[in-house]
């Protein structure tokens, strides 16, 4: 987010959940959602943010409200429909009990994570059948391919000049 944007509090916009890296890992093939998610703080930093776009279900809007990430802490913004929750123990057991229930898209549509005003992860249109999502570099090798060892997914470094 530019300086001005943060002078201002503008709020960033749906697009802006984007790893702005040339290159990043790509985590590709078939997952569990929920072991999926019970496995995101062995990957991410620990003040990580997970962001669910647009559940559908007025349920479990109401559960994720209640468990919503209200801190001081920089956060990327999103649309009234996103909601930010932190990599605790208690919402990461949460959102996958939801996944458990639920059908994904009453879940979410889009899944994020951010540490800051920094993406870290997205997802687009989540599904367990096709894991097409994307990590930034700044995500270590090693907790990668532990991650992905654990959930069941390829991964490999794309974008310009990859190896």
């Amino acid at each position: 987010m530019g300086w001005l944007a943060k002078l201002l509090g503008l709020r960033l916009s749906r697009d802006q959940f984007q790893i702005p890296d040339a290159q990043v890992w790509e985590l590709c093939g078939r997952t569990d959602l929920p072991t999926f998610v019970r496995s995101l703080p062995d990957l991410l930093p620990p003040q990580s943010c997970l962001v669910l776009e647009d559940p559908c279900s007025r349920e479990v809007r109401t559960l994720l409200e209640s468990i919503r990430l209200r801190c001081p802490l920089p956060r990327l913004e999103g649309g009234e429909n996103d909601y930010h929750l932190g990599l605790g123990p208690d919402s990461v057991q949460a959102v996958a009990d939801l996944l458990e229930r639920f059908a994904v898209p009453e879940v979410c549509v889009h899944m994020h994570a951010h540490l800051g005003d920094r993406v870290l992860m997205t997802w687009y249109d989540v599904s367990p059948a096709r894991a097409g999502l994307f990590l930034a570099l700044d995500v270590p090798e090693e907790r990668v391919a532990a991650f992905c060892r654990t959930v069941g997914l390829r991964y490999g470094r794309i974008g310009p000049n990859s190896a």
